[in-house]
């Protein structure tokens, strides 16, 4: 027979993957949540709940050739498929660009039940920065860079970083610089839940922070 699409691949590759895999961060493993990856073979979902009629089980998940209607996007973290709401996602070119993606945006969710007394993130104040706002973050983003890179001593990058931050900050409300700290801890969880979860999945050493800067 045909082999399996990538869309297939990359849920065996969750569901078949070491333990360790789904135990990066208390209470979050991907198995146990509802998603599904669709490709031009059709769905492939993950669910521990009844699946829509149209399913046929597989092994430790479902197919149907159907495409999911009104899915469009890439990917959507609040599907509707029958009774389920779930992460719908589009096959990326690669099953491990496919996991990954599945990865991350399933944490994103995951941290949304998170409760907190912290005001909820701005994302749309964050990403309407001023120029010269924008400009100082990928200044500070440069120098943590070359620290990270760097064989010497770290101090001089370090103390440049937290000046061009501290600059940056006493420019903006507080509401706004409390915005972009939680906004920097929630990407970077999900960026390291996503590498080290990569890393186990596919038997590979996890990137280090310098090589997506």
């Amino acid at each position: 027979g045909a082999a399996p699409s990538v869309a297939e691949q990359s849920v065996a590759a969750v569901m078949n993957a070491p333990a360790a895999t789904n135990a990066i961060w208390p209470g979050f493993s991907l198995p146990d949540r509802d998603w599904a990856v669709q490709d031009e073979s059709g769905v492939y979902l993950v669910t521990k709940k009844t699946p829509p009629d149209s399913f046929t089980a597989r092994g430790r998940w479902y197919f149907r050739r159907e495409p999911l209607p009104n899915f469009t996007a890439g990917f959507e973290t609040n599907y509707r498929l029958g009774d389920l709401r779930l992460l719908a996602a589009r096959a990326q070119p690669s099953v491990e660009q496919s996991v990954s993606l599945v990865y991350h945006e399933s944490f994103h969710e995951f941290q949304k039940t998170w409760v907190t007394s912290s005001a909820r993130v701005d994302y749309g104040s964050i990403q309407g920065f001023l120029p010269a706002h924008a400009a100082a973050v990928e200044v500070e983003r440069r120098v943590l860079r070359d620290a990270i890179r760097s064989s010497g001593p770290v101090e001089p990058f370090a103390r440049l970083a937290l000046a061009v931050r501290a600059r940056r900050t006493s420019q903006v409300s507080a509401d706004f610089g409390l915005a972009e700290r939680q906004a920097e801890r929630t990407e970077g969880l999900a960026d390291y839940v996503e590498e080290r979860s990569i890393a186990l999945a596919f038997g590979k050493p996890a990137r280090t922070a310098a090589d997506d800067i």
